[in-house]
């Protein structure tokens, strides 16, 4: 399918959870900025953007985990009790919102911007089942900055 260069943005889908303050670096500020941040994009894209909400969930007896020590192997024996902290609802309400779009024809084409890759599933169902249907991934994953990568 070729692009149309008169192609509008339709709708954008913002799928995530409150932020909640017990467990926010800045506590209630973040709550705040958030949802300021929401009431803005709703508001500047009147119609045309929306918030779909998940929840969190959080293990309050503080999950036993292994320790992560820089340079060490690691011993599943050095375990420390951690706040295991969980977003519930987002991918499947961005798994099924997708599909049932793509059920009700209500767009041409749909871009997933994501770097998460739980939504493959959705994806592929929809490519089965709605072959004219263009989807576009794009993941917008940024350099760590220094001294913060990930050691495996």
């Amino acid at each position: 399918m070729q692009r149309d260069q008169h192609e509008q943005l339709e709708m954008v889908k913002y799928f995530t959870a409150p932020a909640l303050a017990n467990f926010a670096t800045h506590g209630t500020a973040s709550v705040a900025a958030q949802s300021a941040y929401h009431r803005a994009l709703k508001a500047i894209y009147r119609g045309r953007f929306e918030v779909i909400y998940g929840n969190h969930s959080y293990d309050k007896s503080g999950a036993l985990l292994p320790v992560f020590a820089a340079g060490q192997p690691y011993d599943r024996t050095n375990r420390v009790r951690v706040w295991k902290l969980e977003e519930k609802k987002t991918d499947v309400n961005l798994a099924l919102c997708m599909y049932r779009d793509a059920c009700k024809g209500l767009y041409d084409r749909m871009i997933l911007l994501s770097n998460d890759s739980d939504a493959e599933p959705a994806l592929e169902a929809i490519r089965e089942d709605f072959p004219e249907m263009m989807i576009g991934v794009a993941m917008p994953i940024h350099p760590p900055a220094p001294g913060t990568e990930k050691h495996l």
